[in-house]
């Protein structure tokens, strides 16, 4: 927050960075009385050797006086013994102390660590089996998921089908479910009851890298690399031909020619970066979305950095892609629904209505309350 350009503007807008900083000092100075304290709880621990190899090289110097006392040795000889086992033990017990105070340190560490690593896998059932396919349906049944230490449920016995070359739309107010939706159906979340099927196989019985291979999802929080264009686009995969296309589909390509190296401009803060606006970084995404091959492509607020008129056209070039997959968007842009095949109206988790965007304007009062909502502010 203190370095980041990502925050800057708001750092300056609303001055919170000596706020930030204060918390900063603050924590920092608990981290270093923390840290002290368990130093000391283990003083003697780590400074044991360092005495006891301390105390050894004053034997060896009082128990060679003997033999300098008698004349067995001379003194210059005396003096390089000793010299030698101060010289040798000096560093050792520092270098000793150093690495059990270390030790000490990182066994707090390694108490979260094996916390972690202690935690239940979850164990995929008859995967053997599971072999990948087209998906002609997915399916939920009777699906319901609760957030851990929740009482309440997101969604309760939540059912519904999706099919191939058909494109589904969830609308809703915001805590409605349909975030939860989608990552239920890209498997991020396991924890639930009831059945995710893709052409009537069970999700829990797919092996998780198998079941990601049918998704490409746009978040709405999706990341901005700073690489070239061409490579946030392919993310390293072979330029196939049809980048071109999803370039000129999402907008992207309007984008290269603003840029001094086109396509191979790399982007961000970086040297000789370019950065982009936030409608710009939004496309790119959806443009890496769309690049990559898939059978269900999952949209999560894909537009909301885009102007409506860039929104509306990019929807319109949206068929020309001729994939027979599935197309499924999440929004609270109702116009940006209007050309999917399938609008579900969710609320508090359940399904509300569905239908076409003509059907539900007729037989849903609350989706014409939400279109003339959105409608009147362009009016």
């Amino acid at each position: 927050m203190q370095n980041s350009a990502e925050y800057s503007d708001e750092r300056y807008l609303f001055d919170y960075k000596n706020n930030i900083s204060a918390e900063w000092e603050k924590y920092y100075e608990y981290a270093s009385k923390t840290e002290l304290k368990t130093i000391g709880k283990n003083f003697f621990r780590i400074k044991s050797l360092s005495i006891l190899m301390s105390l050894t090289a004053f034997s060896v110097s009082a128990v060679m006086l003997f033999p300098l006392i008698k004349g067995e040795i001379s003194a210059g000889l005396y003096i390089s013994i000793t010299g030698a086992v101060f010289s040798l033990v000096h560093p050792m017990s520092w270098t000793f102390s150093d690495n059990v105070k270390k030790l000490v340190r990182d066994m707090n560490y390694m108490n979260d660590y094996n916390k972690f690593i202690s935690l239940p896998e979850t164990e995929l059932k008859n995967s053997n089996e599971n072999l990948y396919e087209k998906p002609e349906t997915i399916s939920f049944r009777n699906v319901s998921f609760k957030y851990p230490g929740n009482v309440n449920y997101v969604l309760k016995n939540f059912s519904l089908e999706l099919k191939k070359n058909k494109s589904y739309a969830f609308v809703g107010a915001n805590g409605a479910g349909k975030s939860t939706v989608i990552k239920l159906l890209l498997g991020i979340y396991e924890d639930y009851t009831g059945d995710i099927l893709i052409n009537g196989k069970n999700q829990k019985n797919i092996p998780r890298e198998q079941w990601y291979r049918y998704f490409s999802v746009v978040f709405q929080d999706f990341s901005k690399y700073q690489i070239s264009v061409k490579n946030n686009i392919t993310m390293g995969k072979p330029a196939e031909n049809k980048i071109q296309k999803i370039a000129e589909i999402s907008g992207v390509s309007e984008i290269l020619e603003t840029l001094p190296e086109k396509e191979n401009t790399v982007l961000g803060y970086t040297k000789n970066g370019h950065d982009l606006s936030g409608g710009q970084w939004q496309r790119t995404a959806i443009a890496r979305g769309v690049y990559r091959n898939y059978d269900f492509i999952v949209l999560d607020e894909p537009t909301a950095a885009i102007d409506p008129i860039a929104e509306n056209d990019m929807y319109e070039r949206f068929s020309e892609l001729g994939n027979d997959g599935i197309f499924f968007v999440v929004t609270h842009r109702l116009a940006s629904v209007k050309y999917c095949n399938k609008i579900i109206l969710m609320e508090k988790g359940k399904i509300l209505c569905s239908g076409s965007h003509e059907e539900l304007l007729k037989k849903s009062e609350k989706y014409y309350e939400m279109w003339t909502s959105q409608a009147s502010m362009y009016i």
